[in-house]
């Protein structure tokens, strides 16, 4: 059986990322547009794998070679003095390119598993952001400098769970996707700053959502 120090440690990951990517400014620099699109090439993956579906805890281990690829967009619109807009919007489809480990079937018999084209767990699809905030200069006023507000909507998903993407560890048609769907929340904030200090009040998930 492996020791305990052989269970905990793992290799570092090496990758290769190719971007491209381009900034716009209109209406007077008032509105901004950002894009890019990028490819990452992995080797030795550091992946975190649930031990018995996470009732066992889990740990950092690598899972050989992967890829991921997609794209990321930002939008900022600043219609008045101190009021700014934004979204931003990523996808990124992270995938198993060759990785392989010894598991046991049903019977109990040692099989070679193959989670190639699987997608990587806790590993996002969609990342979503949407966003206002608001600050109101009081002109060197005695007590506070400025008061800053923000409200922001942040979305995640959908994120799969095991290598196998399934509630068994084989994968392929045997049990059920295993994932998290997507989901957003809302957060938000005031804060009023005098000099080096900032007195700041704050609420997130403000509309209790499950997940």
């Amino acid at each position: 059986a492996p020791s305990l120090e052989e269970q905990l440690s793992y290799d570092p990951e090496r990758s290769w990322t190719y971007e491209l990517g381009g900034r716009y400014e209109m209406l007077d620099r008032k509105l901004s547009l950002a894009y890019a699109f990028f490819y990452t090439n992995v080797r030795n993956i550091q992946i975190i794998r649930l031990l018995d579906k996470g009732a066992a805890g889990r740990v950092v281990t690598n899972a050989g070679k992967s890829d991921s690829k997609g794209f990321e967009l930002s939008l900022k619109y600043m219609p008045l003095s101190g009021l700014s807009c934004f979204a931003d919007y990523g996808f990124a489809d992270a995938r198993f390119r060759n990785y392989q480990v010894e598991g046991k079937n049903e019977k109990g018999k040692p099989v070679t598993i193959d989670y190639a084209g699987n997608h990587i767990p806790f590993a996002p699809r969609h990342t979503l952001s949407l966003g206002v905030s608001y600050v109101y200069d009081f002109a060197h006023r005695p007590l506070i400098d400025r008061l800053v507000t923000n409200m922001q909507y942040s979305g995640v998903g959908k994120i799969y769970w095991t290598e196998s993407n399934r509630t068994t560890p084989q994968g392929g048609d045997e049990g059920v996707e295993l994932y998290q769907p997507f989901y957003g929340l809302v957060n938000g904030s005031v804060a009023a700053e005098k000099g080096a200090l900032s007195l700041e009040f704050w609420v997130k998930n403000l509309f209790n959502t499950d997940y």
